[in-house]
């Protein structure tokens, strides 16, 4: 549930969305990371998606994001960081 959270933060937050293909959790499990502290959670991972001139490219994200409710994916976007772009204000994890 985590990992479909952070997709559908990093899709929205991409050029093309519709073109967003991301690694998947069971074959590439070794490529993407989480954490979680609560109800803080910390994805990060690798999508390849177009870009504004419509090159495919892989980009690296880490997303940050508090879960208000895991069963209807009611959660906050804290942090977005996709290559060098970033927006929100990273957490530290205690």
């Amino acid at each position: 549930a985590y990992y479909s959270i952070a997709k559908e933060i990093v899709t929205s937050n991409l050029k093309s969305p519709k073109s967003a293909d991301f690694p998947s959790i069971v074959w590439s499990s070794d490529e993407i990371q989480m954490q979680r502290n609560g109800s803080l959670v910390a994805v990060q991972g690798y999508v390849d998606a177009q870009n504004s001139f419509g090159a495919e490219i892989r980009s690296t994200y880490l997303v940050e994001f508090i879960v208000a409710d895991i069963d209807t994916y009611t959660y906050t976007a804290v942090y977005v960081k996709i290559d060098e772009e970033t927006s929100g204000e990273f957490m530290e994890f205690d």
